[in-house]
C-alpha cells in the first residue's frame, strides 16, 4: 500500500498516493455509530452527517437504507 495510489469513492482519477499508514491497537466495541463534519458541496456550507448504523462502510449504508442517514 505504501507508495501506491489509493482510489476510493472520495478520490478522483488515479486516487491519492499513500505516504503513511496509521496502525492502532484494536479495542472491543459495544456499539458503533458514524458522525462526520463535512462541507456540503451543493450549498457550500458545513454539515453534520450521522447514522446509528455506523462503521467503515457508510456509503453502503446510505445506498441500502438512505433513511438511516441523518443530515
Amino acid at each position: 500500500m505504501l507508495g501506491f495510489n489509493l482510489s476510493t469513492k472520495q478520490t478522483t482519477g488515479d486516487g491519492l498516493r499513500v505516504d503513511a499508514v496509521l496502525v492502532a491497537e484494536g479495542v472491543k466495541l459495544d456499539k458503533e455509530m458514524y458522525l462526520a463534519y463535512i462541507l456540503d458541496r451543493a450549498s457550500q456550507r458545513p454539515a453534520i452527517v450521522a447514522s446509528k448504523q455506523g462503521g467503515m462502510n457508510i456509503e453502503e449504508v446510505a445506498a441500502k437504507d438512505p433513511s438511516a442517514i441523518i443530515l
